[in-house]
Parts: C-alpha cells; structure tokens; sequence
C-alpha cells in the first residue's frame, strides 16, 4: 500500500527530517522502509535527505509488495501496520504511600511527620498575700539569754538579762513551691519566772533586769518576735501578714537571801566566814 503524502510530512516532522517533496506517492512508497533515504527525481521527484530514521518494523521485515486495500502497512484506513509496542509510560507523581521518584529510579521515602509547635511552657502562678499562720512549718532560730555570776543574785538585788539573735533564712516548700523565709527580730518578750508581768523590749540586742523579792530559783521564758518575708522562684520577696513568735526557755534564776550575825571583829580586822 502507498504512503501518503500526508504521513510523510507527520513523520519527518517528529523525527527532524528534511523533507522536499514533489513527486508521486508511488515513489515515495519506494522509499519508506528504507534506514536511509537519499532519492532524487529530475523531474521534480522526491529530495529526502538527512538520514538515521528508520520506521517501526511491521509484522515482517520486508516490503509489502501487495497495494491491495487491507494488506501491508500504512494504508490509510487507520491501521498501523502491525505494530503493537506502546512506548514505556511516564510515571505519575508519587502518591502516599508510593516510591518517590528521581529520573525515573525508584527510592523508598517516607513522609515527613507534621511538626507540632513547641508549647510556651506555663509560667507558675504565685500568690500575693501570705499569712504568719502559713509558715507553721518554718520555725526560727533561738535567740541567746544570758545573766552574770551564772544566773545568781541576792534579793531585792537587779540582775540583768541579755537577750540577742540575728536576721536569718530558711528554705522549704510554701503552697507547693520552692522557697526561701527570711526572718528578722523585732523585740522580746521576758517571763521572769516570779509571776510578775513580763518585760517586752524592741530592743536588739537587749538588756533586761528585773529584782526578785524572795529567795528562790525562777525558770525564765523568752518570746523572740519577727517579721517575714517569702521569696519564691520568682525572686520576689513578698512580705508575710502578721508577726511570728517563737517562745523558748531562758536562764533559770538562783535567787539568795543575805542573813547577818554579830562578830567580835570586821570582816577587815579579822576576816571570818560569811564576810
């Protein structure tokens, strides 16, 4: 069967081919199974040059020699002329779950995870106002109280009492938080022990005396009081409501009577026991 015109011009066209055509389709049909084409006509025939294409084979090698409607290759009913390969298909985009694909070589990959955002971790909150009664666990130092002549004295005699502590801290958990309890003096309270009524001092340092009437030991008792202050993570000291007192026992007191006798010298003449 003849090749038309028509297809020669389509398939020089794809293949980058030169193509002059002025002659008959019976003279290119001579041509169209050919590696390379080179024909010339003098009489306005076909000039084919470039080379290096060769048509698809049909079913058979050779040249059909029949023109018969029906037989042979590349007629014009549609039929390809036996040629049934379909050229390798483009891969489509990977899908999920697919292999990914580069110049045509399969690779395993995975799909990233979506990242979440890091939360903004939450900021504890503090509370602003604290009472004495909240530091029930938090129990302040001791103060010191002292007395010359190891606590002794005679009746109706003053005996002085010093009484001193310091500004001082102590860490812990308030409320479930981490803190820090700073607490300093701000006077004393003494019981001396006589049923009298006791001496109160903002004093610190502080000297107290008292003189006790009747011969006796008298346990003392001291009332330190303090302010505080709560400092949690956040560095800031926060100032507790109301007053902390810690109550501890003092020096116990030796109270002596002096009792007199007639002697026959002085004590400077003639020193003598009770002198």
């Amino acid at each position: 069967m003849l090749r038309s015109t028509a297809a020669f011009i389509l398939v020089s066209a794809v293949l980058g081919q030169t193509i002059s055509l002025a002659s008959t389709a019976s003279e290119s049909e001579s041509c169209g199974y050919l590696a390379n084409c080179d024909i010339t006509n003098d009489g306005g025939g076909v000039d084919i040059a470039g080379g290096g294409w060769e048509p698809v084979p049909g079913p058979s090698d050779e040249m059909p020699t029949s023109s018969e409607p029906g037989e042979g290759t590349g007629s014009d009913d549609g039929d390809s002329g036996g040629d049934d390969t379909t050229p390798n298909p483009v891969p489509a985009p990977p899908g999920p779950g697919d292999l990914c694909w580069d110049n045509l070589t399969p690779l395993g990959c995975t799909t990233p995870a979506p990242t979440e955002p890091t939360p903004t971790p939450t900021q504890p909150s503090y509370p602003d106002t604290i009472y004495n009664t909240d530091l029930i666990s938090f129990t302040p130092q001791e103060p010191t109280a002292t007395a010359p002549n190891e606590a002794m004295a005679l009746t109706n005699t003053p005996l002085p009492i010093t009484l001193t502590t310091t500004t001082h801290s102590l860490t812990g958990t308030l409320l479930t938080h981490p803190v820090t309890v700073t607490f300093t003096p701000t006077g004393y309270s003494l019981d001396h022990g006589d049923n009298t009524a006791p001496t109160h001092t903002a004093d610190n340092p502080a000297t107290v005396s008292h003189t006790y009437a009747a011969r006796g030991q008298y346990p003392t008792t001291v009332t330190t009081s303090y302010t505080a202050t709560v400092t949690f993570p956040d560095g800031i000291p926060r100032p507790v409501r109301g007053t902390i007192t810690i109550t501890t026992p003092g020096p116990t007191i030796r109270i002596l009577a002096a009792h007199t006798a007639p002697v026959r010298t002085t004590c400077t003449t003639t020193p003598a026991p009770g002198c």
